[in-house]
């Protein structure tokens, strides 16, 4: 919790518990509390429920808006990759983006490519453009304008829009104020 809460904002609620539980519909993180599957605890699932306390939970995102699941799912992946990375050193990090390539990878041997801009519901169908896909051109676009760099513009956008309800284009369109050309490079990959 200290890297999000020095990076975006001090956690809006007093605690937030981490609870293990078998609810049938995945793992998730509502209010006060990040319900994480049993199969999932103890893993980088956990870690991307924490993070949804501050992507969804201090910075909300408008429902059914063109891109939400980029700033609902992609851009919290990102970020709790970037904790991983801050926490355990770039060779985890490493070994995560390779493991979101491979399964991408995965998925295109058999399935067409789509935009984000077309997905409307979160399914295992989407799940690996809207996890793997973003995560892996978020890394490109790091790589070329530096992690920090990057991390920075993220961390400044998401302090500005606290509370508000935000949507993908916005979150673009200060990728493309500050990056210029890449983030314009990456806008079109998506």
């Amino acid at each position: 919790m200290n890297y999000f809460t020095t990076n975006i904002s001090p956690y809006r609620l007093k605690n937030l518990n981490v609870i293990e539980c078998d609810n049938g519909w995945g793992s998730v993180c509502i209010g006060g509390i990040a319900c994480v599957n049993k199969s999932d605890f103890r893993t980088y699932i956990m870690f991307h429920e924490i993070t949804h306390a501050w992507i969804g939970g201090q910075v909300k995102i408008k429902d059914n808006s063109k891109g939400e699941f980029l700033l609902k799912e992609s851009l919290n992946e990102y970020l709790m990759t970037q904790f991983l990375r801050y926490e355990e050193g770039d060779s985890l990090y490493q070994v995560q983006i390779k493991n979101y390539t491979d399964n991408y990878d995965k998925y295109l041997s058999k399935n067409e490519d789509k935009s984000i801009w077309n997905i409307t519901k979160y399914a295992a169908s989407t799940h690996p453009i809207i996890m793997y896909k973003q995560v892996i051109l978020l890394d490109e676009l790091a790589q070329k304008v530096g992690y920090d760099e990057l991390n920075s513009v993220i961390f400044d956008f998401l302090r500005k829009t606290m509370g508000q309800k935000i949507e993908a284009t916005q979150f673009l369109n200060v990728l493309k104020d500050n990056f210029g050309q890449p983030a314009i490079d990456y806008c079109e990959k998506i």
